[in-house]
């Protein structure tokens, strides 16, 4: 467990940050953008508390699990406008076709506001799935409105399905 108040993981100012990670049971409050940039092998923020924070943003062809984290407050930076998480690039090569970018079980609980976004001008072979988490209300709609894809501008890379999700939060989710 840790309690992380400021600070930076993975902050992409200066040389490149390369490696796989593990991060559990961590309350992260206030942290810069953190650029997960090419891990060189699985990695996975799990049941975490995500407080005030800005965006995870994502370039993988590894496997990335983001699961069962709670999200509150997160903020714009000045490398992407306000999201929980930013898909940039997703290269699909593992060949059973299974995902290399899991996003499930977490609880978005800024109702309204961008939780997962397609980067403009990013890259993805396929549709983001992020089935199965939490958006705070069960208003199909609002929902709609806190993921940005292709449906909301023709310049990003694909489509994110959240259909079906859960209608409150994960019990291995921080509460």
């Amino acid at each position: 467990w840790c309690d992380m108040q400021g600070g930076a993981f993975f902050y992409p100012e200066g040389g490149a940050i390369y490696g796989s990670f593990s991060v559990a049971d961590c309350r992260l409050t206030n942290l810069p953008y953190m650029y997960i940039w090419y891990p060189t092998g699985p990695s996975e923020f799990l049941r975490n508390e995500f407080v005030d924070s800005e965006s995870i943003g994502i370039v993988t062809s590894s496997i990335v699990t983001i699961s069962n984290n709670k999200f509150t407050g997160y903020k714009a930076s000045r490398f992407t406008p306000v999201a929980a998480i930013e898909v940039i690039e997703n290269y699909e090569v593992l060949p059973e076709y299974r995902p290399t970018l899991v996003i499930q079980g977490n609880s978005f609980l800024d109702v309204g506001t961008v939780s997962v976004r397609l980067r403009i001008g990013g890259y993805t072979r396929r549709m983001i799935d992020v089935q199965g988490n939490y958006w705070g209300t069960d208003n199909y709609a609002t929902m709609e409105s806190m993921v940005f894809d292709e449906k909301d501008d023709l310049a990003a890379p694909g489509i994110i399905t959240f259909d079906p999700f859960l209608t409150s939060p994960d019990p291995a989710a921080p509460k």
